[in-house]
């Protein structure tokens, strides 16, 4: 497998489940389509205590990442509704996570 020509999306935030199953199956190269693979704190410890194998790949350049932990309430609340890891609660602090809405309303009501 190698790298396509283009890819539209240059950067990626990763959580743990899809790198160690893609380590699992020797699949790690699709990764290479994108230019920065970004790994939040929480995540990379997961992914070292279940797979640590899947950094040694010299192809593939995981960035650590750490992400600013000011989540405010509503998505702290979100989060834990859905009952999400650390890792995956972790990287929607350092995106623009917006709660989904219901009549105009995000679904906290808040």
């Amino acid at each position: 497998m190698g790298k396509t020509e283009h890819s539209p999306i240059q950067k990626v935030i990763l959580d743990a489940g899809p790198i160690i199953h893609l380590d699992e199956l020797d699949c790690l190269d699709l990764l290479l389509d994108f230019k920065e693979l970004l790994v939040p704190d929480a995540v990379w410890s997961e992914i070292a205590g279940h797979r640590p194998a899947a950094f040694n790949n010299p192809r593939i350049a995981f960035e650590k990442s750490s992400v600013q932990k000011k989540m405010n309430f509503q998505i702290t609340t979100f989060c834990n509704s859905l009952d999400l890891d650390a890792g995956e609660t972790e990287w929607r602090s350092g995106t623009r996570f917006e709660l989904p809405k219901l009549a105009g309303k995000n679904i906290l009501n808040c």
